[in-house]
C-alpha cells in the first residue's frame, strides 16, 4: 500500500513536471530526487534522522532560491518525506496533536488576525505577505518533521547524538574560521548570488565571530545550545568541550546567556548540581584565557565601546516593542516599520524575534509566543513526573532557544533546527514514552 502510494505520487510528479515544459528537465531531476528522499525515509528512518540533521553541515549560502525566496536544503530535504509521512498517518489513523501543535498554527493565524484587522493583507497568502512568508518559513518545515516523527517515532532515536555530533562538527568550521580570519564558505562558486550578505565575517574585540554554516554568529551560537545541553547531559565532555568552544568563538553574548541559563536549568532539575563545577570551570577557562572572549563581556560595560551600544542597543528594542505594542501590530516585511524613533534611537534592525512578534503581530502574537514558553515549561514538567530524560533536555534547550530569542530573530538554518527541536518534544509530549525505551543512554532524571 506504501508503495502504491510513493509509486502514484511520483507518477503524478511526473506529469506535473511535464506539463511545465519550460523547466520539464529542472523538476524531473527535483522530482526524483524528492521520490528517493521519500523511500529512504521510509526504509530507514533512523538514518533519515541523522541524515536530516547533517544538512546543517550545507551553508545557508548555498540555499536554492525557490520562488523568489531561499530555501535551506534541510527543508527541502525534509518535505518530501513530510508528504509521505502524512500518508502514512492516513493510512496508520495515528496522528495526535499537543499544546505545542497548537500554539506553532496559532502564530501563524495571529498573522492572518492581523493583517485582516488592520488591511494589509489584501491579498491573503499573496507572495508579498507576511503570511506567505510565515507559512513558509514556519508551518511548512515543522508540519514535515512533525509528521516525520509522528510518523516513524524511530527517526528520533539517534537525533540526539546527530545534534551533538554536527554541533562539534560546525565548531571545528569556527575554529578554522577564527584562525584563518574568514568564512571556510566565503566567496564559494556555489553561494547563491541572493544571501550575499550571509557571506559577511563580524569582527569583535579583535577577533572573528564565527557563524560555520549559520550565516550569522548569532544563529550559530544560538543553535550550539541544543547540542550542548545534550553532551552535558550526557557527560560526553570532549563534544561537550567542542561544543562550548564554538559557542565561545561566536562571541554572542544573548546567546552565552542562553547557554548558561539552560545549563544551569538541567543542573538544578536533574539534582545534578555537582556538575555546576565542571560549567564554572569551563566558564572560567575561556573567559580568563580566550581573549576575544574575555574583551567582548568586559567591553559590555565600559562606556563608549561598540559592545555596549550594541547591548544598550537591544535593551531598548526589547522595551520600545513592550511600550509600542498595539492590538494587531503591523504584519509588516519591512522590519523599520514596525517601530518609530524612541530616544536617540531609530529601532530599524530587529533582531529579536520577541520584538518581532509584538511589533508585527501585537498582543495576541505575543502572547503566543510567550505561550510557547510556558508550554516548554509544561514539557520540562511532564518530563520529570514521566522520568523522560529526553522530554526533559527537549524542554531545557528550548527554554534557552527561547532566552537566546530575545537577541536573535529565526533566520537561516537556525530556524529549522528550532522547529525540528519543538517538533521533537512535540512528539514526545505524545508518544508518553519513559527512558526505558530509549537507546541513546541518557541518565534517568530525579524527580522532584
Amino acid at each position: 500500500m506504501l508503495l502504491a502510494g510513493i509509486l502514484a505520487v511520483t507518477v503524478v510528479s511526473v506529469l506535473v513536471g511535464a506539463a511545465e515544459t519550460s523547466h520539464y528537465q529542472t523538476l524531473i531531476l527535483a522530482l526524483a530526487a524528492a521520490a528517493v528522499i521519500a523511500a529512504f525515509a521510509c526504509a530507514r528512518p533512523e538514518l533519515y534522522g541523522i541524515a536530516l540533521v547533517a544538512m546543517l553541515f550545507v551553508p545557508y549560502t548555498w540555499s536554492p532560491t525557490v520562488k523568489s525566496a531561499p530555501a535551506p536544503l534541510m527543508v527541502l530535504f525534509a518535505l518530501p518525506a513530510g508528504l509521505i509521512a502524512a500518508i502514512v498517518l492516513l493510512h496508520r489513523g495515528r496522528l495526535r496533536l499537543c499544546m505545542l501543535d497548537y500554539l506553532v498554527l496559532a502564530i501563524f493565524g495571529s498573522v492572518l488576525l492581523s493583517e485582516l484587522a488592520t488591511g494589509s493583507g489584501a491579498n491573503i497568502l499573496g507572495a508579498q505577505t507576511l503570511s506567505h512568508n510565515e507559512f513558509e518559513v514556519i508551518v511548512l518545515p515543522y508540519l514535515a518533521f512533525r509528521l516525520v516523527l509522528a510518523a516513524w517515532p524511530q527517526a528520533m532515536s539517534r537525533l540526539p547524538d546527530a545534534l551533538m555530533i554536527t554541533g562539534a562538527g560546525l565548531s571545528l568550521f569556527g575554529v578554522w574560521e577564527e584562525l584563518s580570519r574568514t568564512n571556510l564558505f566565503a566567496s564559494s562558486g556555489l553561494n547563491n548570488p541572493l544571501l550575499a550578505e550571509w557571506e559577511i565575517s563580524y569582527p569583535r574585540a579583535g577577533g572573528i565571530r564565527v557563524d560555520a554554516t549559520m550565516g550569522h554568529p548569532i544563529a550559530f551560537g544560538s543553535f550550539l545550545v541544543i547540542p550542548l545541553v545534550f553532551a552535558f547531559a550526557q557527560r560526553r565532555w570532549g563534544l561537550f568541550a567542542l561544543i562550548a568552544l564554538g559557542e565561545a568563538l561566536t562571541l554572542s553574548r544573548g546567546a552565552y546567556i542562553a547557554a548558561i541559563a539552560a545549563l544551569l536549568l538541567y543542573s538544578i532539575l536533574s539534582r545534578r548540581i555537582g556538575r555546576l563545577w565542571v560549567l564554572l570551570a569551563a566558564i572560567g577557562v575561556l573567559a580568563l584565557f580566550v581573549g576575544p572572549v574575555r574583551n567582548s563581556v568586559t567591553n559590555s560595560f565600559e562606556a563608549g565601546t561598540g559592545e555596549q551600544r550594541n547591548a544598550i542597543y537591544r535593551s531598548d528594542l526589547l522595551s520600545t516593542s513592550l511600550a509600542s505594542i498595539t492590538a494587531w501590530g503591523t504584519p509588516t516585511g519591512e522590519t523599520s516599520e514596525l517601530f518609530g524613533r524612541h530616544g536617540q534611537f531609530v529601532l530599524a534592525d530587529v533582531t529579536s524575534e520577541f520584538a518581532l512578534m509584538s511589533g508585527r503581530q501585537g498582543v495576541l502574537g505575543l502572547t503566543i509566543w510567550v505561550g510557547l514558553l510556558a508550554a516548554f515549561a509544561y514539557a520540562i514538567r511532564e518530563a520529570r513526573r514521566r522520568s523522560d530524560v529526553l522530554l526533559l533536555l527537549l524542554g531545557v534547550a528550548l527554554v534557552g532557544e527561547w532566552v537566546a530569542l530575545l537577541s536573535v530573530a529565526l533566520i537561516t538554518s537556525f530556524q529549522c533546527v528550532f522547529w525540528l527541536t519543538v517538533a521533537m518534544a512535540a512528539a514526545r509530549l505524545r508518544q508518553g514514552t519513559g527512558p526505558t525505551e530509549d537507546s541513546w543512554g541518557f541518565e534517568a532524571v530525579s524527580r522532584a
